[in-house]
């Protein structure tokens, strides 16, 4: 699971082709690991956001957080 949204965004059908039933609890065991998973709702081609996210690991750790902090 780690492996594949290291490479792409998953949603929920591709857990579920995984056979990973409860992908938000492996998903929390997944950050309780201190890796960063990043999220966003899924936007369909009518351009409405739908209520189905997308989950991936970024490439580079994100610093959106300690940037704010250090501009206070």
């Amino acid at each position: 699971m780690i492996e594949a949204m290291k490479h792409r965004k998953m949603t929920a059908r591709d857990f579920m082709k995984m056979g990973i039933a409860q992908y938000n609890a492996r998903i929390f065991e997944i950050k309780a690991k201190g890796i960063q998973v990043e999220s966003q709702n899924v936007v369909g081609s009518d351009g409405k956001v739908s209520r189905y996210k997308e989950y991936w690991i970024p490439k580079n750790r994100s610093n959106w957080f300690t940037n704010k902090v250090n501009k206070i």
